[in-house]
């Protein structure tokens, strides 16, 4: 209690005891608004030492509790008895679906998302959703056209925009873990249950980012005045190409292309005639896309005075990664341009946001200690859509033939 506040008390106690001797009708006035001051002095700093006594509940005790009920939900399952499991199901942090299992809490979301974004480069510029199963997209196949006349002159009926109905098909990644029953007893040096996890995210993050590029999965396309329907995978690696493609190609379902001047070896004149080849529509948003072996063997790349080529278009240190001002992504899943076949997509130039990952159900755990008394078990399991809707915004290039 600091030293003001007991100045303060002690002239209130001193100035009723005064006033309460006496006999005085003024003093004793005096007296009643003491001792109300006094109660409300002493009210003010009941309600103060209770304000700073009472627990915290800041943002960082609910991270804090929550991390504490998950990896007890991993290690034993639900508990009925545990008041933070309450709470969670209560506020709909732990959520139960008609399949069973309980969706990660939400505090685990941003971590979650994380690991998948770092893991698979597509979805890391792609544009991603929250969406039921059988989405429906509509995207832009071509744009009105506008029309000039001279005074006088005829009005004709302009070009309206036209659309591609896309339904998304959906496919399912889980992923399993099974640890010996023993790791339940809490005497174990290692958190196998926060190890269980991060294997089970990693395995699933790893099956996604495949997915977006040699993925199989297949969405009906519907196009043109009377509408075709067509199958279209998920995978840009799985998708056609269009050859000699120009910035005005844009065939349904295949990939505009460009080839490469030699086989299995890529040069920035390649790169130059690939960032030609698409429209200026979507270059502001643009970035390449290859595998490591390919990045390895343009840095390596020197002019005829034994210079590095591409020492010449890095961006300030920090930056993003770039060539000729343009950020690129390596990807495992993309071709060895070293083994490539003849025909091969060995880079992806695009806006990569026209590219749409539709979550159809968020990551779902299940905690199984009982069908098998050796082994506690951990089942992990989401569901997506996912593909290319704009197919004019997207470049590829091709390995030229050879041995």
């Amino acid at each position: 209690m600091s030293q003001e506040i007991m100045g303060q008390l002690t002239e209130l106690t001193d100035l009723v005891r005064e006033k309460a001797a006496s006999a005085d009708v003024v003093d004793k006035a005096t007296y009643a608004t003491g001792v109300a001051e006094l109660q409300a002095e002493l009210k003010s700093l009941r309600d103060d030492l209770a304000a700073k006594s009472a627990p915290r509940h800041d943002a960082q005790d609910v991270r804090e509790q929550a991390a504490e009920a998950f990896a007890n939900f991993m290690v034993k399952g639900f508990d009925p008895k545990n008041e933070l499991h309450r709470k969670a199901a209560a506020e709909a942090n732990f959520l139960t679906g008609e399949a069973g299992g309980f969706t990660i809490p939400r505090v685990v979301d941003p971590e979650i998302g994380e690991l998948l974004r770092q893991t698979s480069p597509v979805r890391s510029m792609a544009r991603v959703i929250s969406a039921p199963m059988g989405y429906v997209h509509l995207a832009k196949n071509s744009k009105p056209a506008a029309s000039k006349r001279a005074e006088g002159g005829a009005v004709t009926d302009g070009q309206v925009s036209t659309y591609n109905e896309i339904t998304f098909g959906s496919a399912e990644f889980y992923e399993n873990a099974a640890l010996s029953i023993w790791t339940l007893d809490g005497d174990s040096p290692i958190d196998f249950a926060a190890q269980a996890k991060k294997d089970i995210l990693a395995g699933l993050a790893e099956l996604e980012a495949q997915e977006h590029l040699l993925g199989t999965t297949q969405n009906t396309i519907k196009y043109g005045p009377t509408p075709t329907a067509v199958l279209v995978n998920s995978g840009l690696l799985t998708l056609g190409v269009s050859a000699n493609a120009n910035r005005f190609t844009n065939d349904v379902g295949k990939l505009g292309g460009v080839m490469s001047a030699a086989n299995k070896a890529v040069t920035f004149d390649d790169l130059i005639k690939l960032q030609a080849s698409l429209h200026s529509n979507y270059s502001g948003n643009a970035k390449y896309l290859f595998g490591s072996e390919l990045e390895t063997q343009l840095f390596t790349l020197k002019d005829g005075n034994g210079n590095y080529v591409w020492a010449l278009n890095q961006a300030i240190a920090g930056g993003p990664a770039t060539i000729r001002g343009k950020e690129y992504a390596v990807s495992d899943f993309m071709p060895d341009i070293n083994t490539a076949a003849n025909g091969a997509v060995t880079v992806l130039y695009g806006d990569f946001s026209k590219y749409l990952i539709t979550e159809q159900a968020g990551v779902s755990w299940v905690f199984d200690p009982i069908t098998d008394l050796r082994r506690v078990k951990y089942h992990a399991r989401m569901r997506q859509g996912s593909g290319l809707t704009d197919f004019q915004a997207m470049r590829a290039l091709t390995n030229k033939a050879g041995t």
